[in-house]
């Protein structure tokens, strides 16, 4: 005698839902009821369906418990449960919409590291980069440039526009050929660049944008002495020379900086003589060589990319809490002193 015995309906029943199986896993199941009821063994419909004799006997036990064809479809399971439980997704959505700085994370913008990082710490959960950047792409976050658009220049006629050209010929101070009723040169604007309206030499608004922070890397320490100051002239590098005085009292010090004219001004040689500080020049056009530009090349990088700042102050800050927050060895390292190939052992 077989496993089962269908009856009559039970069997019309099968057989009706082996017509209409939708998937292979239920058409097996119906097709073992089937052949057991046909008087095949459990050895010859395992053989047949390519299982073990342990499966089939299980088929057969569950239709015997419950003789409904329609138990018999696939229950799969869940699976591993998902890391994304619902406070986690809302601490990344909290944190997507605000800078990583505000966290308390050094960075302009939001990376995977940074997100692990902050989601370890809100959710306690260590995710890998690749659960991240799924979850990213799920919500419709991509990686794109920034791309500002500046408003326009009011000033821009004065720097770019030209006095109307006067009919004739082309005369004394006109250029023969295309743009030949344009003069020469446009004189620059007033307290600009040059003579102010008061006869004076006026600011040099152009060296004010460049300038940064004085800065300096001691390059055995990892010591960092940083003074933010928006022009960069002589008598702010003559401070900065008394705060590094002030920061190593009674040590010899030893600058090495390059040939700006905040530098080589006669009024910082001479404080820096007075201080005991030793000035030594860099070759020109060599800031490659200067550890601590690269320092601070690798904080602009990291606090001022694809960000716009409310102000110059702002981003200066920025950059420079940043870079004090850095160990001493990380210092060193950003500054490329611990490469085998820093061209200035200490």
């Amino acid at each position: 005698m077989g496993l089962i015995r269908l009856t009559p309906r039970q069997r019309r029943g099968v057989r009706d839902r082996l017509g209409r199986a939708a998937d292979a896993g239920t058409y097996r199941r119906l097709l073992a009821l089937l052949e057991l009821d046909r008087g095949r063994t459990a050895a010859e419909v395992a053989d047949l369906l390519r299982v073990t004799r342990q499966t089939v006997y299980n088929r057969a036990a569950a239709f015997a418990a419950d003789p409904d064809p329609a138990a018999l479809r696939p229950r799969h399971g869940g699976g591993h449960p998902g890391c994304w439980t619902p406070a986690l997704r809302a601490a990344l959505l909290a944190a997507l919409g605000k800078r990583p700085a505000d966290l308390g994370y050094p960075g302009a913008n939001w990376t995977v590291p940074l997100l692990r990082a902050y989601l370890g710490r809100a959710g306690g959960r260590d995710l890998s980069d690749d659960t991240v950047r799924r979850e990213l792409d799920r919500l419709g976050y991509v990686w794109k440039r920034h791309r500002y658009v500046l408003p326009p220049d009011p000033e821009r006629e004065k720097k770019t526009g030209h006095p109307p050209a006067a009919a004739g010929p082309a005369g004394p101070g006109r250029r023969p050929g295309r743009g030949r009723d344009r003069p020469p040169a446009v004189p620059p604007a007033p307290g600009r660049v040059g003579q102010a309206g008061g006869g004076g030499p006026g600011p040099d608004h152009r060296r004010e944008r460049q300038a940064g922070p004085v800065r300096a890397l001691n390059i055995r320490t990892g010591g960092r002495v940083l003074l933010a100051r928006r022009s960069g002239r002589g008598p702010d590098f003559e401070d900065f020379l008394d705060l590094v005085r002030g920061h190593y009292r009674g040590r010899p010090v030893v600058l090495l900086v390059d040939e700006d004219r905040s530098h080589t001004a006669e009024d910082s040689r001479d404080t820096a003589e007075d201080l005991g500080i030793e000035l030594v020049w860099l070759p020109k056009r060599s800031p490659h060589l200067n550890p601590m530009d690269h320092l601070w090349r690798h904080g602009k990088e990291r606090m001022s990319g694809n960000y716009q700042y409310a102000s110059v102050e702002a981003q200066a800050d920025a950059v420079i809490d940043y870079l004090v927050s850095l160990s001493r060895t990380d210092a060193l390292r950003k500054a490329g002193v611990l490469s085998k190939r820093f061209w200035l052992r200490p």
